[in-house]
């Protein structure tokens, strides 16, 4: 038999988009707005408890208060209201959830975790973020199983049931034990696989001159290893090898989203040991790290999905935001966004958000007796991918060996709905199952006691008649008698039912008709019977409201309808979750679990009334159509002013900037000419003032006599000619590079220097002039004719 605190109201797959939304304002009134305040009375009916805000940490066992006054913040009341008021309006769900893909390790759910067909499309690689913040990953492609015994022995005794493994330390059952067993060791190993006949079972070997060379990688342990003798062993027996690969890929955001996810990266407090251990090692800045990691690819060789362990949590097909789109799609926004604001996505228009029109005020109260006895309690977190319950089955009884369940891996998964947690009759002070770890007892609480009665103001601004009877409808069940609220922690035990008790001060603000509260909740009801299309007032009659109220009663909860969670054990006996599962059972609609009465809204409207009303609104809808119309004509003729507006400016801009181009260049230009001609006029001023070039500094006796010639002459030459352009132009000349009237003094400098020359010098200076490099340089300085005759006096010495 399957049991839950929780149930939940079928997912509407019409919605329910108000036609006035896009004229809604804050400063622009609607012709027959309303303004006001409803006065609200909340007596708890049950232990009703609310954590201080205002402290911080988990450990906060005192109720909400200032300065020991005890109030229930405002935000928790529009919580619970809104949160009704989705449901009742035919809301759409896919902007009111978390769009997670969830991930599933099922053993016993063969549909959706097969494992040979698991394993065949296994592959490994490394992972890591690089300077960019980007994820890449190394494909290593099929891992290699090596043999724990192979790898260590004394590690293969460890892990064994005789071994000093212990199960119950969550520190033995994690790959980072294993990495800490190993030591210092070197990882890097080399391989060569063992041909077996399954080829999905690539065994390898540490030999010393295999052919493959990787990296031992290590994986968490689950449970010992069973060695019986003579038995096959059992267990896992093996860990694995990463071959060396150089592929390497950009991992898509969402599948890297993904995998935080499903390792609990949001919830600390539910993260593995190993997730811990690798993911410390991937946000290292200072040193990037690789870490092991097993995936998955698409069809088309995207990645899928990924995980730490070779039989990892894979990826459920859909999303829960994919799965309700399956059965909404409507675009716009619903009465709760229209009436409590929204804040929507960024886009290149801007922020799409609009700010609530109803303020809730803290409920303070006067009377309140708190309950000193410290509670501690189990509030279980159940996951949105337990599927017999959070997804609709056919059926609340599958039956058969292998039950096929609905899943968000299903062709066409329905979301079981909206959640709720069933008021009870009586509180339950304590689960009633025995706890196997204190580690899953929430921070102890103490809460006020029943008959607390609370008082607080809403005050709404420009709502139409309609959606002050949506909001009044939302705190009254829409006048239902006995139904209740609840609102703080241990729902799922009965704490925090409220009986609340509402009055109106209403103000119109042209009419003058100030609504009161029949009038705005029948007003409310003909348009929620006009938008669902109703040819008679149906709204009140719908599952969802049905199931909403039903939820809302005191039941005699007994049998399947009992309000508690399914216990989780390491006693497959005792673990309830995975027993109804073999059991094919799923979670029912409420009101057709045991001993639950069906409760029934009463129509606040008649036949006759609802089709004055549909009138009205129709008038209405075809006012606000028309008007959007215009608006739209009006914004398209805008658009055009505006577009060719700027095309206009585009093209004058243009112009004016290719003028402003063209006159600069021209300025630049004369700038350019004048800084050149005052250039040469200071170069050639320079020049007639260094005068002559004078060899006097050169001793003709020095063994280095004619490099220090050259270096005289080039010094001066630079000196005399600082641009490069007019130097080489100097130099080409035929005459040299030296005034003409120190060619008689360089000459005989040349000569005095051949005089000196020493005997193994002197046939150098004598060569024939296409051989004599010193002829050369003497060519460039005073011409070549010079040069020439320079050594035919050089040979007749």
């Amino acid at each position: 038999m399957i049991k839950s605190p929780y149930n939940f109201v079928p997912l509407n797959e019409q919605q329910v988009i108000p036609f006035w939304t896009p004229y809604i304002s804050h400063d622009i009134p609607f012709k027959h707005g309303h303004s006001g305040e409803i006065q609200l009375k909340a007596t708890a009916k049950s232990p009703i408890f609310v954590r201080n805000g205002a402290k911080k940490g988990k450990d906060c066992a005192s109720f909400s208060n200032f300065n020991n006054h005890y109030f229930l913040p405002g935000s928790s009341i529009k919580g619970m209201l809104r949160a009704v008021l989705e449901i009742m309006s035919f809301g759409k769900m896919e902007n009111k959830v978390n769009d997670h893909r969830y991930s599933v390790r099922d053993f016993y759910n063969t549909y959706i975790y097969n494992i040979p067909q698991i394993t065949k499309s296994v592959r490994c690689g490394w992972l890591w973020k690089d300077d960019e913040g980007d994820y890449r990953l190394n494909d290593c492609g099929v891992p290699g199983r090596i043999s724990m015994k192979e790898i260590d022995p004394n590690m293969a005794k460890f892990f064994r049931t005789d071994g000093r493994f212990d199960g119950k330390k969550t520190e033995h059952k994690s790959a980072a034990f294993k990495y800490k067993m190993y030591g210092t060791r070197s990882l890097r190993k080399r391989f060569t696989e063992r041909i077996l006949s399954d080829p999905l079972r690539h065994m390898h070997n540490i030999e010393v001159n295999g052919p493959l060379e990787g990296t031992l990688v290590f994986t968490g342990q689950p449970s010992p290893r069973k060695e019986p003798v003579g038995q096959r062993a059992s267990g896992k027996l093996y860990e694995f090898a990463f071959f060396d690969s150089k592929k390497e890929e950009v991992v898509d955001e969402k599948i890297i989203d993904n995998f935080f996810f499903a390792y609990y990266d949001h919830d600390q407090g539910n993260q593995s040991e190993d997730w811990k251990y690798w993911k410390s090692k991937l946000d290292n800045d200072e040193k990037l790290e690789k870490i092991p990691v097993f995936f998955r690819r698409n069809d088309d060789g995207t990645i899928r999905d990924m995980g730490l362990s070779f039989l990892y949590k894979i990826a459920y097909d859909h999303s829960i935001v994919e799965a309700i789109k399956l059965y909404q799609s409507e675009q716009g926004r619903d009465l709760s966004e229209a009436i409590f604001g929204y804040i929507g996505k960024e886009d290149e228009t801007g922020k799409d958000s609009l700010k609530g029109r109803v303020h809730v005020g803290h409920a303070f109260t006067e009377n309140a007796q708190v309950d000193e006895t410290l509670r501690n309690v189990v509030l279980g977190s159940p996951k949105a991918s337990y599927y017999p319950t959070y997804i609709r089955q056919v059926s609340a009884k599958l039956g058969g060996k292998k039950p096929v369940y609905q899943t968000l891996s299903s062709k066409k998964p329905r979301i079981a709905g909206w959640k709720r947690y069933p008021v009870h009759k009586n509180v339950t002070f304590k689960n009633s199952y025995k706890l196997e770890s204190e580690n899953v007892v929430s921070p102890a609480f103490t809460p006020l006691k029943a008959e607390t009665e609370f008082n607080c103001v809403i005050r709404y601004h420009n709502l139409r008649l309609e959606e002050l009877g949506a909001l009044l409808s939302a705190i009254t069940f829409h006048d239902t008698a006995g139904a209740f609220h609840s609102i703080g922690l241990a729902k799922p035990l009965g704490y925090g039912k409220l009986k609340i008790q509402a009055s109106l001060n209403d103000r119109a603000y042209q009419t003058g008709e100030n609504a009161s509260i029949n009038q705005a909740l029948e007003a409310y009801e003909a348009y929620m019977n006009y938008a669902l299309r109703a040819s008679s007032p149906k709204w009140h009659q719908s599952e969802q409201l049905r199931e909403l109220v039903t939820m809302a009663m005191e039941q005699d909860n007994r049998g399947s309808s009992k309000l508690e969670y399914l216990q989780m054990s390491t006693k497959p006996k005792d673990n309830e979750f995975k027993n109804v599962q073999k059991a094919g059972e799923a979670l029912d609609i409420y009101s057709k679990l045991d001993n639950i009465q069906t409760a029934a809204v009463a129509s606040k409207l008649s036949e006759a009334d609802y089709q004055i009303w549909q009138t009205k609104f129709r008038a209405q809808e075809e006012g606000f159509k028309k008007m959007i119309s215009e608006a739209q004509q009006l914004d398209t003729h805008k658009a055009q002013q505006r577009a060719d507006f700027r095309a206009k400016f585009e093209a004058h801009r243009t112009a004016l900037l290719n003028a402003m181009k063209t006159r600069r260049e021209a300025i630049r230009d004369q700038q350019v000419a004048a800084e050149r001609e005052l250039l040469n006029a200071k170069k050639a001023e320079k020049a007639a003032q260094m005068g002559e070039t004078s060899f006097e500094s050169i001793d003709p006796t020095h063994k280095k006599a004619f490099d220090n010639l050259k270096k005289l002459i080039q010094k001066d030459t630079r000196e005399r000619y600082p641009d490069k352009v007019t130097r080489t132009k100097i130099e080409n000349r035929p005459e040299g590079v030296l005034e003409t009237t120190v060619h008689e003094a360089l000459c005989s400098l040349i000569l005095a220097i051949v005089d000196s020359a020493s005997k193994k010098e002197t046939p150098k200076w004598q060569k024939d002039f296409e051989k004599n490099p010193m002829l050369k340089k003497i060519a460039s300085w005073i011409g070549e004719i010079n040069a020439r005759t320079l050594l035919d006096g050089i040979k007749n010495k």
